[in-house]
Formats: C-alpha cells, structure tokens, sequence
C-alpha cells in the first residue's frame, strides 16, 4: 500500500457522501470490488460542504485497510479448531465456553460453577477439559460472512427461510461495502442498510427480507393460535 496516499475524500452518490477507493493491488485477491463504495450515512443536504463527511470518510478509510489487512492474513486453523474443542467441551459440561478474560464478568454461580468442576479430579487431569473451564483460548475473530453460519448453529431455523436468509445476508454484505470482522460495524453501516430497503419500497419493489419476515411471524401466530384452542 502506498506510503504516502493522499487522504481520501467524500464522494457524492445517491443523495449520501461515500467513500470511493480502488482496491489496492495486493488485496485485489480478496477483494474483488473495484471500486469500494462505503455510504458515510451523512445525507449531503445536511452537509453540503462535506466537513462532517470528510472526518468520516477518513475514519471508514482506516477501517477499510484495517479490514484488507485482516482478510490478508492466513486463519489460524490451529487456534480456531482448539476454540471449537474447548467449547465442543464445555457444552457437555453444561456451561457455555468463555474466553479466559471474560470470566471475571461472569456471574458469581457462574464462576462458581467452573470451580467445583475443576474441582473434580478426572477434570483437572483432562488437559483439554482444564483448557474449556478456564477458557485458554480467545475467541476467533467473527467475519459478517460467517455470521449466518453461527446462527444457524444457535438456532433452528426453517428451511423455507433459509433462502431469504441467505439473501438478506448478501444485500447487507453489499451494503456494508463487502466481508469485514463484526466487531467492527458501527451504527452508521445499520442505518446504511434500513436506507437500502426504504429506496426498494419508495420503488415499489417488495424486498424479499420483508417476505421472509411476514412469512415468519405469519406461522408463529398460527402456532399462538392452534396452543390456545389446545
């Protein structure tokens, strides 16, 4: 990446500033957009001279490259299958897997818990057991395209949705301006997204999330229904 870049500036586009950007070469690999477009979520009627937007621009600019570096760098297969065993484990403890620095803000019968397991002397000789109740390995780093893959896991979820799931997810990746680590969406990439399905309905295009949405509720009162005559 260029050493001496200019800074980016606001962009107009669709009524909103954006940040406009070029893949850099080395990361054109993993990111085949070209180019970038981030909506800063500042309408331009309310910054016509684009001074809030430019502050803004500089700050999804840093994130983006932060995002670029991240993809860039090769998974840590070995750490994210220890993750797995040890909360594989904790699961079958009865306990949810939490990272070692975490634990401290875990209720006291919580943590309690913990201790009378490690307590037990075929727990404190099991190494990968010892591992999951003091919570040795950090969590991985969760990428917006793996979220759906986690809830699915959490949750059961009907096959009929899972088509406008999917779709839902790929509209937001869109949105968002592409995969980045969830911890790093901010509230302006939420009101991003509710402004792409307010332009699809002032054009009279149903999305398919509001389908999905009505077909869901739709059979979770059918079902209130059925158990009250019941």
């Amino acid at each position: 990446m260029p050493a001496h870049r200019q800074p980016a500036k606001p962009h107009k586009r669709l009524g909103y500033w954006y940040l406009v950007r070029r893949v850099p070469k080395e990361f054109r690999s993993f990111d085949r957009r070209n180019p970038v477009m981030i909506s800063t979520g500042i309408p331009i009627v309310d910054d016509p001279h684009g001074l809030r937007a430019r502050k803004e621009v500089a700050r999804l600019d840093a994130v983006l490259e932060q995002e670029w570096r991240v993809l860039k760098t090769p998974p840590d297969v070995a750490a994210e299958a220890r993750f797995e065993e040890y909360r594989s484990k904790a699961d079958k403890m009865g306990i949810d897997y939490v990272p070692a620095d975490e634990l401290v803000d875990l209720p006291l019968d919580q943590i309690m818990k913990r201790l009378v397991l490690l307590a037990n002397e075929k727990n404190a000789s099991d190494r990968s057991v010892r591992s999951a109740l003091l919570g040795v390995a950090p969590r991985p780093t969760l990428m917006v395209s793996q979220l759906l893959k986690e809830y699915n896991l959490s949750s059961k979820v009907a096959a009929e949705d899972q088509q406008g799931m999917v779709q839902a997810f790929k509209v937001f990746k869109s949105v968002i301006g592409g995969d980045r680590p969830l911890s790093n969406l901010t509230r302006r990439d939420i009101v991003a997204y509710r402004a792409y399905w307010e332009r699809q309905l002032e054009q009279n295009e149903r999305p398919s999330i509001g389908r999905t949405t009505t077909s869901i509720t739709s059979r979770e009162s059918s079902k209130r229904s059925e158990n009250a005559v019941q």
